[in-house]
């Protein structure tokens, strides 16, 4: 579904670009979109979101990029997420890289802030889900709901055989919530557990 928001989504549109770089940074990132996007433009509501100063390249592998969540779900200290290089067009380091110099903002604004003719404008939780519903609605999928981003994420990652371990280490998930969201499992389980020798 990726594909077919960066197939429909306006990318010479400041807005659009924004959208693009928080999809692709919470599915690959296996985020919760109230861990990246404000419910609304009030100041208030992203007191605890990441800004552009909370991404760095990392020190020991610069093919991987963190950003700093200040406050999560689960860790009220916050987490890191880390972000490492797929296939074009939805790689999110190339897409937050593309966001950063088409909107280009104070280094404490909100992270996924796009620029308007009037200035500034934070892009919210809900502006981002219905723009990414109008695309995927023209495409005949069904309306989607925010977590299908960090479930997606965590299934891609699986399917793909990265190990289980790595995937829920890089999700920050708790033990027992990784495995109520794994979806195809028939899928997964010859992925990783098939033909094992005993």
């Amino acid at each position: 579904m990726l594909r077919v928001l960066y197939e429909g989504l306006d990318l010479s549109n400041s807005r659009d670009i924004a959208v693009f770089a928080a999809a692709c940074v919470a599915f690959w990132g296996q985020c919760r979109l109230g861990e990246l996007l404000p419910t609304s433009r009030s100041p208030a509501a992203s007191k605890f979101l990441p800004t552009r100063k909370q991404i760095s390249l990392s020190s020991r592998n610069k093919r991987s990029t963190t950003i700093h969540l200040p406050r999560t779900k689960t860790k009220q200290r916050g987490e890191n997420v880390v972000l490492v290089a797929q296939s074009a067009p939805v790689d999110p380091r190339i897409a937050l890289e593309m966001h950063l110099l088409a909107n280009r903002c104070d280094s404490s604004s909100s992270l996924f802030t796009y620029v308007t003719s009037t200035g500034p404008m934070v892009l919210t939780k809900p502006k981002f889900m219905q723009r990414c519903n109008e695309i995927w609605k023209k495409a005949g999928y069904p309306h989607t709901t925010g977590h299908s981003f960090r479930i997606g994420g965590t299934t891609e990652l699986l399917l793909a055989g990265v190990s289980p371990d790595v995937v829920k280490a890089m999700g920050r998930w708790s033990s027992d919530a990784f495995h109520k969201y794994w979806r195809s499992l028939e899928d997964l389980a010859p992925i990783h557990a098939e033909l094992v020798t005993s």
